[in-house]
């Protein structure tokens, strides 16, 4: 059992790190098809919010798997070190996510904002 939990563990942090590692690369050529493709500053306004809402989702993503290896951890190891990165871990998670949520929500904001002008 103790062995299945362990695969689990390595499996969620691989997953954490091909998250973050397709992210970014993914990102970078989002900001560079923005930086060079368009010549409208409203469109490279709405590329910027699109992008940063796109990383955004995608470090919230992998914080959670980086929470479930942890709790894994926990389970398999139970000790006050592995309590207290789980609660690192939450913690971190609760305050990104709570940061990057509000975030999310003001780049929609604005995100229609230029949308409306561009139609306009």
């Amino acid at each position: 059992m103790k062995n299945i939990l362990n695969r689990g563990k390595q499996a969620l942090y691989i997953f954490t790190i091909l998250i973050i590692l397709l992210s970014s690369v993914v990102g970078i050529k989002k900001y560079l098809e923005i930086l060079f493709t368009m010549d409208n500053n409203d469109e490279k306004q709405l590329g910027y919010y699109e992008l940063r809402i796109f990383v955004s989702e995608s470090m919230v993503l992998s914080l959670t798997f980086l929470l479930g290896a942890e709790i894994i951890e926990t389970i398999i190891n139970p000790s006050i070190r592995a309590l207290a990165g789980v609660t690192l871990a939450f913690a971190l998670r609760l305050v990104i996510t709570f940061v990057i949520d509000r975030d999310i929500n003001l780049l929609n904001e604005e995100k229609k904002d230029i949308e409306t002008e561009l139609v306009d």
